[in-house]
């Protein structure tokens, strides 16, 4: 097994153990192959059940594969990946466009709950740019927009 047959694999076990997690992954070519995988959203590193899963997967790539070196990063990392091979997870477009605030949404986020509603775009091509005038993104004409709600 190659190190791209194995990461894979432990992909498919985040993605199917972790709803929402998207990943991103680039191989940087040295003298060695360093694999960065991105892991979105931060929020993840605060799981601990996905924190042992990764460090698992760390060890488990280093005794493997000692020739290579693997990295996970955050969307807050230093390091990012920049050219991924392989995207894995929810869509690439996502955008907040609503946060009420009252009485309701109060309980809510005390009891832990999201009250902010995402927009879910598949293609990026139908959007425009976000109007400054009413603060959300327009459909191109023509174009349809796929929307998903989530919390």
């Amino acid at each position: 097994m190659n190190p791209q047959t194995y990461l894979r694999e432990k992909f498919d076990i985040l993605i199917e153990s972790f709803p929402g997690i998207k990943i991103k992954y680039e191989i940087k070519k040295r003298d060695y192959d360093n694999h960065i995988i991105e892991i979105l959203p931060i929020e993840m590193y605060e799981n601990k059940k996905y924190m042992e899963i990764e460090s698992d997967i760390s060890f488990e790539f280093e005794q493997l594969f000692q020739e290579d070196e693997i990295m996970f990063v955050s969307e807050k990392s230093l390091t990012r990946v920049k050219n991924p091979v392989l995207t894995l997870g929810f869509p690439d477009y996502s955008f907040v466009i609503k946060q009420e605030k009252g009485f309701l949404t109060n309980v809510l986020s005390i009891l832990g709950i999201n009250t902010n509603i995402y927009v879910f775009d598949a293609d990026e091509s139908a959007l425009e740019t976000k109007n400054k005038d009413d603060n959300r993104y327009h459909a191109k004409a023509g174009k349809n927009i796929n929307y998903a709600l989530a919390a």
